[in-house]
């Protein structure tokens, strides 16, 4: 089933869905279809219990017995579609993997636009994608969220300022409780992604500069606009920055946050600081880094979904990660 988690609940019924199986069903393609079918008409069943429960004048025995049925039906798809779903972010944190494994020509850009692409589309805005359209939580989980997000497309298009600089990513959040740097709960939330292993930052191109302008730039704006001219908060002076520059930590990158308040993080990978004038929350994230942390953070789903076969760095059966442990303590 780790192949294909949305058909975990069959696991207890095997017997009887290879019974149901036509005698020429033998391919792994008319095997699938057949567990569609199957999960098809199981889906269609429990909407006709649901209805019939909801429209039961008691609560008698045999309508606890069809409530509790019906329960573990719901249970089983909803951990069939949470794994699809994991399943899917494994292979998005896959395909990362990989690309950290090229190496790109030192003045191409190739690698960069490819792994920005893969977090999120380019020159498009949230007016025209959903939450599911971008791979961000690889990054952070709270940028699930947000009021509304461009992606490398220059501030004039959002604000009113006529700057055609174009952070890579700008997303901003109204009164958002996964962001509560202020009281206001108003947040904009900058990304920039710099060539894998680059370190040949200079003073025309250093990162932080970088993020101050553009700070500056949507702290001097009034209004924020969407493509089709809807607008957002325009609360945009006083609100929170958090901002992140996922880069390779190489000696240039060290050189250019010179003179700015950086601390290493616990585990080397990073570096965070918090600027003044603009006020800003810093994050410089290396690639491993980030790799490592969404590796870490859904391995946990991994195992307590019981999908150790496509996880391959899981712990044998029996053994029990730091992270687990501290789960089971806080359930």
């Amino acid at each position: 089933m780790g192949e294909y988690p949305q058909f975990l609940y069959l696991q207890g019924e095997m017997e009887a869905f290879i019974d149901r199986l036509a005698p020429g069903a033998a391919s792994r393609e008319q095997v699938f279809v057949e567990m569609c079918r199957d999960r098809f008409r199981k889906t269609n069943a429990a909407h006709k219990d649901a209805a019939a429960l909801r429209s039961a004048p008691a609560y008698t025995g045999e309508v606890k017995a069809r409530m509790e049925q019906y329960q573990r039906f719901v249970e089983r798809q909803q951990q069939g579609v949470l794994a699809e779903y994991v399943l899917l972010r494994k292979s998005v944190i896959d395909i990362l993997d990989r690309y950290m494994g090229f190496r790109d020509d030192r003045d191409s850009h190739f690698l960069e636009e490819a792994i920005h692409k893969l977090l999120v589309p380019m020159r498009t805005d949230s007016s025209r994608l959903e939450m599911a359209d971008h791979q961000l939580w690889l990054l952070d989980d709270r940028l699930v969220f947000f009021a509304y997000f461009a992606s490398d497309k220059a501030l004039k298009t959002y604000t009113d300022d006529s700057s055609l600089d174009r952070p890579d990513i700008a997303f901003f959040y109204d009164t958002c409780f996964a962001w509560q740097e202020q009281e206001a709960g108003n947040t904009v939330v900058l990304i920039e992604f710099k060539r894998p292993g680059r370190d040949d930052y200079n003073g025309a191109e250093n990162p932080i500069r970088q993020l101050i302008g553009y700070i500056t730039k949507i702290q001097g704006s009034t209004s924020l606009r969407d493509a089709q001219g809807r607008v957002f908060s325009p609360r945009l002076k006083n609100a929170a920055f958090h901002c992140y520059v996922v880069a390779d930590i190489t000696d240039s990158l060290r050189d250019a946050c010179h003179g700015y308040p950086f601390h290493p993080t616990p585990d080397g990978g990073g570096l965070v600081g918090y600027l003044r004038n603009p006020d800003a929350y810093v994050e410089i994230v290396s690639y491993t880094k980030m790799l490592g942390d969404a590796k870490m953070r859904n391995a946990i789903f991994f195992r307590k979904l019981g999908l150790t076969d496509i996880d391959p760095s899981a712990p044998t059966s029996g053994e029990i990660t730091e992270e687990e442990a501290d789960l089971e303590q806080v359930e």
